[in-house]
């Protein structure tokens, strides 16, 4: 009896340890379990996060445009883990399409820039292509804001091509008549100049002509009677003893009846 005692005591205390054994053994297993439970949803949890930050990070790089922002989006993408790679893949095609957006509107910039600095036609043309191409939603106000300026620039251009051509015009109107008023000019003095020559070249002087006022002539006594008068004073100087005449007499006898004195006197008139 005592034997068999002894041995369900042992017995009894073997299957309690296993008990308790058993039971430790499952209490771990369950706080184990827990545990693992705990981290995995720590680990999901901060997988959430990191996805969640990558696409913070990259809307407010769409927002800002900034440089830095747009690294730190990119940077954000590459920590999100394979068993997000739907997720990462989406958000590395949004910033390669931002880059791409940016470009564009940096070449529209610089050729609207080369449009004001040349102000030629082929430029402006240039600058409307890549507008016009700007059809993404996301560029719709820069797009807007694009074609002010480059309209700007065009009226500016035209309202001085248009002052420029008034001046030109206006130019040419008193070219026109400084020109006219030239001509005028020289004409006159020409024809002052030829009225000169024409002077100068006379050959002689050229007496003006005056109306010839003569004294009427005597009448000539008629021929009969000259030699009649004629016979008698040969008769007289024949009967009449030689005297010397006095001064009276000679003038008389030098100048008879007067005739030639006044044919000298009309000759004279006629040639002064």
């Amino acid at each position: 009896m005592k034997k068999s005692g002894f041995l369900f005591v042992i017995i009894a205390f073997i299957t309690a340890g296993s008990v308790v054994t058993y039971g430790t053994m499952h209490y771990n297993k369950e706080v184990q379990a827990e545990q693992l439970a705990i981290q995995k949803r720590e680990i999901t949890q901060k997988k959430i996060e990191i996805v969640n930050k990558a696409e913070q990070a990259v809307e407010l790089a769409y927002k800002t445009r900034d440089k830095n922002h747009i690294d730190a989006a990119n940077h954000a993408i590459k920590r999100i883990t394979s068993e997000n790679q739907q997720v990462k893949s989406a958000l590395q095609v949004k910033m390669t399409k931002l880059a791409a957006l940016l470009k564009q509107l940096v070449e529209v910039e610089s050729a609207i820039k080369d449009a004001e600095d040349s102000q030629k036609e082929s430029d402006i043309k240039t600058a409307q292509k890549l507008i016009d191409k700007m059809t993404d939603e996301y560029l719709k106000a820069d797009k807007k804001a694009a074609q002010l300026k480059l309209d700007d620039l065009t009226t500016k251009i035209k309202k001085a091509a248009d002052e420029k051509a008034k001046a030109e015009e206006a130019a040419a109107q008193q070219a026109a008549q400084l020109e006219a008023e030239a001509n005028n000019s020289s004409e006159t003095d020409s024809s002052f100049t030829n009225q000169y020559e024409e002077a100068t070249n006379q050959s002689e002087y050229t007496q003006p002509s005056y109306p010839n006022y003569t004294q009427p002539q005597v009448p000539p006594q008629n021929s009969q009677e000259e030699n009649q008068s004629e016979q008698e004073h040969e008769n007289d100087i024949e009967s009449e003893p030689e005297l010397v005449p006095n001064e009276s007499e000679q003038e008389d006898n030098e100048n008879p009846s007067g005739i030639e004195d006044d044919e000298k006197t009309s000759s004279t008139d006629n040639a002064n």
